[in-house]
């Protein structure tokens, strides 16, 4: 159902997926080819990246998310947000790539995960299921889950490393001696740890980075 899904998908900032191969075991996707490069390899050359493309591509990347979180009755969720699948093109616009741990959101069939990326619930399920039943707030993986993911990501781009399982209490401040305390706050509230803390849907988060203006004391 998720190939038949993805196959279907029309939007802006993800690429077209025509089928899936799978073969010794391995699963690869056929699709667009995306001009550029990933955000990792940014990452990777140590390039500061200025909060005006932050915005933007954080924008474009939640526009994507609210797509295919309301397509089919449930929703498909991406599962495996990080920079490495979030290619930038030559025109200075991001593409959502590499579709092949999504899954309905009524499902939980979470198939992996991601260190420094994956949700607290996501990163639980995908490795113990039997652990769930012990942590039973952790138990649902949602739109709430690609939110941390996002949050996530954005927060390796601006502050040059990943998010620590066992958070040292200084993320906000860490984040605020690169951007605006509007911007920090945004990251902060898709990171928390408790999934009902975080923004509800995608589009309330794109909502927030349009008014971090109205967040910052400046």
């Amino acid at each position: 159902r998720e190939v038949d899904m993805l196959k279907n998908l029309r939007q802006t900032y993800i690429p077209q997926v025509y089928d899936f191969v799978q073969q010794d075991g391995v699963v690869y996707t056929v699709m667009d080819y995306i001009e550029g490069e990933s955000l990792d390899k940014i990452l990777a050359r140590g390039e500061k990246i200025s909060q005006p493309d932050i915005v933007k591509w954080s924008c474009q990347l939640l526009e994507a998310l609210d797509y295919l979180h309301h397509q089919g009755p449930h929703g498909i969720l991406h599962g495996d947000i990080k920079p490495a699948n979030i290619m930038l093109t030559p025109q200075g616009n991001i593409c959502l790539i590499d579709f092949n741990i999504s899954f309905f959101m009524d499902e939980n069939t979470v198939l992996g995960y991601t260190e420094g990326y994956t949700s607290p619930e996501q990163y639980i399920i995908a490795l113990d299921k039997k652990s769930i039943h012990a942590i039973p707030n952790h138990t649902v993986v949602d739109e709430k889950s690609d939110i941390y993911s996002v949050g996530a990501t954005f927060y390796h781009l601006i502050t040059g490393h990943k998010l620590e399982r066992r958070r040292s209490g200084r993320e906000y401040e860490e984040l605020q001696e690169h951007v605006s305390e509007g911007l920090a706050s945004v990251i902060m509230k898709a990171i928390v740890l408790e999934r009902d803390k975080r923004y509800a849907n995608a589009y309330e988060m794109y909502q927030a980075f349009q008014n971090i203006c109205k967040k910052d004391k400046r």
